[in-house]
């Protein structure tokens, strides 16, 4: 069983029809694999969902809590999230579908 307080990042992995279509699966595997072989397992949550609502922007991948969604994910775009965001937290632009910008309240 896995402690969830050492989860930093939550992925939500869309695996509907249309992201499916595009790959999703292996997009999804090869993700998993990178996380693990970065050292970041147990720190990373991946979860697959079904459709996220942008089915013309799939492959989508969701970053909790950074409020990040990626679009067009492919092979090559997951092992960059995985090195550049997850790793050294910076955004991988050219998957950039959306980014929640917070506001403080205090």
């Amino acid at each position: 069983m896995r402690n969830l307080a050492t989860i930093k990042k939550h992925l939500i992995l869309c695996n509907g029809e249309q992201c499916t279509i595009k790959g999703a699966n292996k997009i999804i595997e090869s993700i998993r694999r990178t996380i693990k072989r970065c050292g970041l397992h147990d720190h990373i949550h991946t979860t697959r969902s079904l459709c996220n609502g942008r089915c013309e922007d799939g492959s989508i991948v969701i970053i909790y809590p950074d409020a990040v969604w990626y679009k067009n994910v492919d092979e090559t775009a997951a092992d960059k999230i995985v090195k550049k965001h997850l790793m050294n937290g910076q955004i991988v632009k050219e998957n950039l579908l959306f980014k929640q910008e917070t506001k403080n309240h205090g």
